[in-house]
C-alpha cells in the first residue's frame, strides 16, 4: 500500500500566529489499484497508432485518466510519477493530461 500526503500549506495572517492553519491529507492506495492506473498509463501509447482500433483504445486510456486524474488527487500523483519516468509519445499525452488537471483546478 501506498500512502500519499497532499499537503495545501500553512496560512497566516501576518504576525498572528494563533490565527494559522493548515490543511494535510493523505491518500491510501493499494498496490492492486496502483498497477491497473499503471496500465491505463502503459496504453496511452495505444492512441498514436496508424490502426482506428488501436488508436480508440488509446484514446479512451487518455480520457479515463484524465477524467480520474482530476478527481482523485492519488491517480494525479501516479501520472505526476510516471511522467517524470517516461520519454517520447507517452510523455507528450501525460503532460498534457496533467496540465489539463492543473488548468481546470485554477
Amino acid at each position: 500500500m501506498e500512502i500519499l500526503i497532499d499537503e495545501a500549506g500553512t496560512f497566516a495572517l501576518k504576525g498572528a500566529s494563533e490565527n494559522s492553519w493548515c490543511v494535510v491529507a493523505a491518500y491510501a492506495s493499494p498496490e492492486t489499484e496502483k498497477k491497473k492506473y499503471k496500465s491505463i498509463i502503459k496504453a496511452i501509447r495505444l492512441r498514436d497508432s496508424k490502426n482506428l482500433e488501436t488508436s480508440v483504445v488509446g484514446s479512451a486510456a487518455i480520457w479515463s485518466l484524465k477524467s480520474n486524474t482530476f478527481q482523485h488527487p492519488e491517480v494525479y500523483a501516479i501520472c505526476q510519477t510516471a511522467l517524470k519516468q517516461t520519454k517520447g509519445g507517452l510523455q507528450k499525452h501525460l503532460k498534457q493530461i496533467i496540465t489539463n488537471v492543473n488548468e481546470k483546478k485554477r
